[in-house]
């Protein structure tokens, strides 16, 4: 059980790492760790080639904190003011910052057991969607919920909600971003592993 308690450790902290991200919360700890070159995440070329940008991005700056403020400066660029690429699933189906799709979300998430504590941003949100996984992951390492239960949880809300939106969201942002051009190709490719991970977990 110990070895799955640290593959869902560092799931949690990715799904965690990636909702900070996409609310324009960036981690110095983080930065300063791309810097150091703590982080040595493999399993695809799309997660290596994505710290690898980012890195890229980081390591032209003087500090940890000139490249926080460099990406947050990024983020409301891309996401605040030119809006390059959507953030919410109503952006991609309905053309619209919220609406019908929220709702449907939201009420998707209720039904697994998941209480939305906050509304800074609607639930078909990217950064809220990775925070629900993150928060199913917890439940299942704290011991809250049954581990076969919170698996198949994730599973669906992966396949059946995240997936069908997120790639093609993270695809857009690859073309129109800096630093986030590389967050977006680690999250591509943690995305697709996680996938497999998942199927994994269901064996043992």
């Amino acid at each position: 059980m110990n070895r799955i308690s640290e593959i869902l450790e560092k799931r949690k902290e990715i799904y965690s790492l990636l909702s900070s991200l996409f609310l324009g919360n960036v981690p110095e700890k983080f930065v300063h760790d791309l810097i150091e070159g703590h982080l040595r995440l493999s399993g695809s070329t799309d997660i290596e080639e994505g710290l690898r940008m980012m890195k890229e991005f980081v390591m032209e700056r003087k500090s940890s904190e000139e490249a926080v403020r460099d990406i947050e400066d990024e983020y409301s660029r891309l996401f605040l003011l030119s809006h390059a690429a959507p953030l919410t699933k109503s952006e991609v189906v309905e053309n619209a910052d919220y609406g019908r799709t929220s709702l449907e979300v939201e009420e998707k998430v209720r039904k697994m057991g998941y209480r939305i504590v906050t509304n800074t941003v609607p639930p078909d949100h990217i950064s809220a969607q990775f925070d629900f996984i993150a928060t199913l992951i917890e439940n299942s390492i704290r011991g809250e919920e049954d581990f076969r239960e919170s698996l198949e949880k994730q599973i669906e809300f992966l396949e059946n909600e995240i997936m069908t939106w997120v790639p093609e969201v993270l695809r857009e942002l690859e073309k129109c971003g800096e630093f986030y051009s590389g967050v977006a190709r680690f999250a591509g490719g943690f995305l697709s592993t996680d996938r497999n991970i998942l199927r994994e977990l269901r064996l043992w």
